[in-house]
């Protein structure tokens, strides 16, 4: 990496995605002075994932926890080996956010203190602290998960009670359901886990040496969390599953650190032992922390799954967006933050540029390939085409390539207009 201002504080942020997770260094006024990254397929083939996931006929899509903290030293490792040994002794701090949704189950809460002075080993992680080896993902839409959703709505009084309490309505793929479809597949996994950390908990613990708690606007993506108190819904919690209040344990809210590096990045990269590290969180109130949005803005967040963001001062009630917790900073102008998602993003397109060529193709070919398409393309007035990996969001449908008449893609269009219309002030503050 080249050199910074001798003297200059760095900060590293980590992104873990369904894919890969990136490491990049930052500056003091935002400057991204370098990056390293894993991708989980071409890197951690050992696995065996397609997209960082595993996808099985029935509709469940998880990804191994033992990938994921592999993944984590790995990345660190490039960013040490990229950034140099005088940056990472200019690391002041560090933070990390990851995909939201995940949950890890622990049967103990030694995962963040297993490695000691070593850097954390997954196979290992997965032996001696976790309940479960996998972690489900986002995208599970299984028929146990389905039924989760309907659990908890019923529990919340059905599901406007459910959207106006939790911010969404309800969901297979949040945390919930996925908890209440590991409990229906196994109750012995459930009754063997102590606690249950989010992914980014999860890793952030790896990150501090010790269990830090979930964040609340992380927290807001589990359909278990009271968006008015920031504290998590007790009834909700039984439902999806019997102690799982407990072992959710606090939730944390605010940006104060939860406390110092792990003895083993002093130990492995040459970081000071005073450096320190941020609470986790989910991946979408980073994108609109990290922007800086105000209640006049939104983000479009182009991943696996495409998602446009933005603030609100009310929880409105909607079957197409979701409603979480605005994480500090970005909650000095607003409360909440909104979302529309289309589940089929990054991963779908980059499938279909691939089918576009040989195989012996490159990459860079593939995408050209499938630039000319679109701009070839003559829809004629006929609709829009959707090809869905998964079961798709927003529009709601299933897996597989379809023809949507154009006038089944128009409620996301109204509820987004409509979420700008109820949200945004008459006079809003200026950008952060």
């Amino acid at each position: 990496m080249a050199s910074e201002r001798v003297g200059d504080d760095l900060y590293l942020g980590i992104d873990v995605s369904t894919t890969g997770i990136k490491v990049a260094a930052c500056t003091d006024d935002g400057h991204v002075a370098a990056t390293a990254s894993v991708r989980f397929d071409d890197d951690l083939p050992q696995y065996g994932t397609y997209g960082g996931v595993h996808t099985f006929d029935d509709g469940r899509v998880s990804a191994p926890l033992a990938m994921y903290v592999d993944g984590l030293v790995l990345a660190l490792d490039r960013a040490a080996e990229r950034f140099g040994a005088n940056a990472m002794a200019a690391v002041a701090g560090l933070g990390l956010c990851a995909a939201q949704h995940s949950v890890v189950l622990l049967a103990t809460d030694d995962m963040a203190s297993a490695a000691g002075d070593d850097a954390p080993n997954g196979a290992r992680i997965v032996a001696e602290c976790a309940a479960s080896a996998d972690v489900p993902s986002w995208m599970d839409a299984s028929p146990e998960a389905v039924a989760g959703a309907a659990v908890l709505a019923e529990a919340a009084g059905g599901r406007a009670a459910l959207a106006a309490r939790t911010g969404s309505p309800p969901s297979a793929r949040f945390s919930g359901p996925q908890l209440w479809a590991v409990r229906t597949r196994s109750s012995a996994t459930l009754k063997a886990t102590a606690h249950v950390r989010l992914l980014s908990a999860a890793l952030t613990s790896v990150l501090a040496g010790k269990l830090v708690a979930n964040d609340a606007a992380d927290g807001s993506g589990t359909h278990l969390l009271e968006l008015s108190t920031r504290a998590w819904a007790s009834e909700l919690c039984e439902a999806a599953a019997p102690g799982l209040e407990a072992k959710l344990g606090p939730v944390a809210d605010g940006c104060e650190a939860v406390g110092r590096v792990a003895p083993w990045l002093v130990a492995r990269y040459g970081l000071r032992a005073d450096v320190l590290v941020a609470p986790g969180t989910g991946d979408n109130p980073s994108v609109v922390a990290g922007l800086g949005l105000s209640r006049t803005q939104v983000a479009l967040s182009l991943g696996t799954s495409d998602t446009l963001l933005g603030l609100s001062d009310a929880v409105i009630a909607s079957d197409a967006a979701s409603v979480f917790c605005a994480p500090e900073p970005a909650n000095v102008h607003a409360p909440y933050m909104a979302l529309l998602v289309c589940a089929n993003g990054s991963r779908t397109r980059a499938r279909l540029a691939r089918a576009l060529v040989a195989e012996t193709e490159s990459d860079e070919a593939a995408w050209a390939a499938f630039d000319a398409a679109l701009a070839d393309a003559q829809l004629h007035g006929r609709g829009y085409a959707l090809f869905a990996d998964v079961a798709e969001i927003l529009p709601p449908t299933a897996a597989g390539p379809r023809l949507l008449p154009a006038r089944a893609c128009m409620p996301a269009a109204r509820e987004m207009l409509s979420f700008r219309r109820n949200s945004a002030p008459a006079a809003a503050p200026p950008m952060a």
